[in-house]
Formats: structure tokens, C-alpha cells, sequence
């Protein structure tokens, strides 16, 4: 099976388009920019997509059964540029699809993300939950969501949207746009000064799944039958919630365990106590997916690369 896998130069798209590739799938990795290092592997095609042209798109999607669409702007960049969050994260969702339908590509999974839902994300959380976070990340992503899921409820192609929670993990490069993740920053931190400051209400919740289960779930949809309308939409997570300041006790644990060093948290101030996050993944698991809540061996490499 020949797969594009967009954004496979960041964070997210580096880590699947590697993992699939070892796999045995064929891989042609689609970036905006041509890097200059292959990070993902030699086993990877790279290619540079010009998003705002149509046939560089289709040239992309040539002989490609499925496309896994991990290119997007970050909730950083999407707060100081709404405009070309929706360029971004919605308008060329919909450019690719069309390139892809052109070109008879067979799937289309597309990788969204949990702040859809709400901002703090707490309480119960499903894929019926309404959709009100208005920040621009947010909506772009909806945005995007919207052209994939016409074309699947019409069976013009098949496929889902994945809507993440907080992928933890190691890039293939250190260039990746990603050090900006909580994990990643704590990291990050510890590794140069043996401190980490907790920035934020600490008592808050997240629900944090390791990258190399995101990995082996997008393996799953890619070879799977068929989907129907209950499998659109699909929330992929671990399913276990972790305040901000146990998952900085977990990296300070990992620290001392690899480097065999004490960490000391800063808090920077006490927050009130939120509602425990459940981000449910009953769909997910219904497909058949079990999900190893572990972070261990992905905070490790992560610490290691730091």
C-alpha cells in the first residue's frame, strides 16, 4: 500500500510516516519544505508539496491508495494568525481531498484534535460532546473536519477524522515545531537545568497518549475493511487523565531513572481543583483497539534527545 503522509517532516507526521515505513508500507513523505536531512528513515519518498498549487497536489496523490493528513498549523501560530489557521488547517483540507479524489485515492484519515470539544477540556468527553471552543485552532480544525466529513457521508472515499488528545513522544527532528507541548517543554527544561517550572493551573487534566500508540491506531484504520458513519469521527486517546502536575512528576521520575539526577518542579501558583477530564475512546475501542496508557519508554527517548 502507498501511502502520503503530510507534515511528515513535524512532529506528529515524522513519527508515523517512520513507524509505517518500518511497517512495510510505502511511504512518500509530503512537506512543504524539502528538508534536508530524511529524519523519517530511507526507507520514505520525499517529496515538496505546494500547497496553493493544484497540480503540484495531484502530482502528490498520484498512485497513493491513502493519505494521512498530519499537516497544520499550531495552537500558537493559529492565536496570532486566525487567517491562516483557516488557510491552514481548513482550506487546504479541502484543496488535498479534491486532489485526492481526482486521483482516485482510496482513504483519507485525517488528524484533528481534542480542543475542538471545549477549552479547558473536563468533565465527560465524547464524540457527541458539543463543539464551543472558539479558539482558532479549534475552529480551523472543524473547519477541516466539515470537507472530509461531506465527502465520507456522500462515500466519495473512505476513511475518519481523528480527533488527538495530547500525543506524547520524541521527534525524528529537533528543528520540529513541538517543544512548545507540555511534555516536550518539561523535557526540555529538566534536561538543561535539572528544573522544571509548571506553568498554569496544575490541578488541571489531560488526557496524554503516547505516540507510538497514535502510530500503530493510524496502521489499524489504514487496513481496516470498511467504515461506517459511527467510525467519521474518532477520538484517539488513552483514555487515562493525568494532572499537570503528576505528568511533571512523572517526567522528574524518568529523569532520575535515565540520567540518575533529581528534579525539582516549580509551581508557579496553586489552581483550583477542575473537574476530572474522562476523554472517552468507547469507539475507538470498539473497533477492536486496545490502548497502552504507558509513557514511560516515550518520555525516556524524549529526555535522551533533549
Amino acid at each position: 500500500m502507498r501511502i502520503l503522509v503530510t507534515g511528515g517532516s513535524g512532529y506528529l507526521g515524522g513519527r508515523i510516516a517512520q513507524y509505517l515505513a518500518m511497517q512495510g508500507f510505502d511511504i512518500i513523505v509530503g512537506s512543504r519544505k524539502n528538508p534536508s536531512v530524511n529524519n523519517t528513515g530511507n526507507n520514505c519518498k520525499i517529496i515538496t508539496i505546494d500547497w496553493e498549487s493544484n497540480s503540484s497536489l495531484a502530482n502528490a496523490c498520484r498512485a497513493v491508495d491513502a493519505i494521512v493528513h498530519a499537516a497544520g498549523m499550531n495552537s500558537i501560530d493559529c492565536l496570532h494568525d486566525p487567517v491562516g489557521a483557516q488557510r491552514t488547517n481548513g482550506s487546504i483540507v479541502e484543496k488535498l481531498l479534491n486532489a485526492a479524489l481526482k486521483m482516485g485515492v482510496q482513504r483519507f484519515i485525517y488528524f484533528s484534535t481534542a480542543h475542538v470539544y471545549k477549552s479547558p477540556l473536563e468533565g465527560f468527553i465524547s464524540e457527541a460532546h458539543a463543539l464551543v471552543n472558539p479558539h482558532p485552532y479549534a475552529t480551523s480544525h472543524l473547519a477541516g473536519e466539515e470537507h472530509l466529513l461531506r465527502a465520507l457521508s456522500s462515500d466519495m472515499i473512505s476513511g475518519c477524522i481523528i480527533r488527538l488528545s495530547n500525543a506524547v513522544g520524541y521527534p525524528t527532528s529537533k528543528k520540529a515545531k513541538c517543544w512548545h507541548l507540555l511534555v516536550n517543554d518539561l523535557a526540555s527544561q529538566v534536561v538543561k537545568s535539572g528544573l522544571m517550572t509548571v506553568i498554569g493551573n496544575p490541578k488541571s487534566e489531560r488526557d496524554f497518549i503516547a505516540i507510538s500508540e497514535v502510530c500503530r491506531v493510524v496502521e489499524f484504520l489504514l487496513i481496516r475493511d470498511a467504515f461506517n458513519e459511527q467510525d467519521f469521527i474518532l477520538n484517539v486517546g488513552s483514555g487515562h487523565s493525568l494532572s499537570i502536575e503528576n505528568i511533571a512528576a512523572v517526567v522528574a521520575e524518568r529523569y532520575k531513572r535515565v540520567f540518575n539526577s533529581e528534579a525539582t518542579i516549580i509551581k508557579l501558583k496553586e489552581g483550583r481543583q477542575h473537574q476530572k477530564l474522562v476523554y472517552c475512546i468507547n469507539r475507538l475501542e470498539r473497533l477492536g483497539i486496545k490502548i497502552d496508557p504507558a509513557l514511560d519508554s516515550e518520555i525516556d527517548s524524549l529526555l535522551r534527545l533533549c
